[in-house]
Parts: structure tokens; sequence; C-alpha cells
């Protein structure tokens, strides 16, 4: 079984009917926002998730062979100006989200599988006059590796992060330094 599916997962995708369901958790400082997309709550990895149905949607995945960064985006549909407004001021750049695939057993229970993590990238939204569309766009793990740093291998710039460590003091002084190594001095 791929990925760490659990028997009964695995016995719920076999069923004669597959109710599958997306589900995402986005974390902020007042808490995480859990959402799936079905109806009603639902108590998915012991959490509970809020029912937003079909304005839910979820787009971009790809499964790829290598470790290139990939991006999805989450559609949220259908907010009312309360909701987005919320969404503008609340600061939710580089917050971290995951996503989730399951299905819903015959007998009610929620059994899902991580699918993706990232970081969340970029909120772009529209707004018609009486509903709204937030569109979170989510990046990997990985993207992180695609970005410069801006960090260099210096006093200041390690003094900048760790006020009195003297690890990066003597990096200057040894930048001309002739050392011998292996051979004897001439």
């Amino acid at each position: 079984m791929p990925r760490g599916l659990s028997i009964d997962f695995a016995n719920a995708l076999l069923a004669e009917e597959v109710r599958p369901f997306y589900a995402a958790e986005l974390d902020l400082d007042a808490g995480p926002i859990r959402l799936w997309t079905g109806y009603g709550d639902a108590i998915i990895n012991g959490n509970t998730f809020i029912g937003a149905g079909n304005l839910l949607g979820f787009s971009g995945f790809q499964e790829v062979n290598d470790l290139s960064a990939q991006s999805i985006t989450i559609t949220l549909d259908g907010l009312d100006e309360t909701v987005l407004s919320l969404s503008l001021s609340t600061p939710i750049r580089n917050r971290k989200v995951r996503v989730y695939f399951g299905v819903i057993a015959d007998d009610g229970t929620f059994y899902s599988i991580e699918t993706f993590t990232g970081r969340a990238n970029r909120i772009p939204f529209e707004d018609n006059g009486e509903t709204g569309t937030v569109q979170l766009e989510v990046d990997s793990k990985l993207v992180v590796l695609e970005k410069a740093s801006n960090r260099r291998y210096t006093h200041e710039s390690h003094q900048s992060r760790h006020p009195g460590d003297t690890f990066f003091s003597f990096v200057a002084d040894l930048q001309d330094k002739d050392t011998v190594w292996g051979r004897a001095k001439a």
C-alpha cells in the first residue's frame, strides 16, 4: 500500500460506494482554520473540520518523480464581505497549510491521508459586490530551497540572528591567511 494507507482506509476505497473528500488546515495565530469539501462538521484525524461543500475547491495537484517544487491553489467561493475583509486583515502569508485526501466509510468514519504540506504564498481575491472568491496559493516545502537566503557567513550577519555569539568572529582574519597543510614550511 502506498504512503502508509491503513487497512481501514484501503477497505473504504474498495467499497461498492466510495465517498471521497478533500480537507485543508491553515495554521493561524488565533488557531487553525479547518475546512472540508462536505457539508456539516466532520471529525478528521481527531479535529473538527467545517463543511464548505461545493464552495471549497482544490487545483494544481501533480505527482512528480523528481524533487521539483510544486504549488497548489485552494479556492473558497461565495464569501460575504465580512469573511473577505477578515481574509485581507489576517496575516496568512507563510502560514503552514496541510491538505488531506480521504474517504468516508459506510459506517460514517472519516479516513484521510495528508497529501500536501506547504506554506501560504499569495491570496488573490475577486469581489463582485455581493460575494467574493479567495484563492490561496500554497507552495510546497521545496520552494524554500529555490529562494536565495540573503544571509552571509559573516560576524555581522550572525549577530543579527544570535546576538553575543562569537562563532563567526574570526572569519575576516582567516580570509587572507596562508595555511600550510601537508607540506613542510618553505
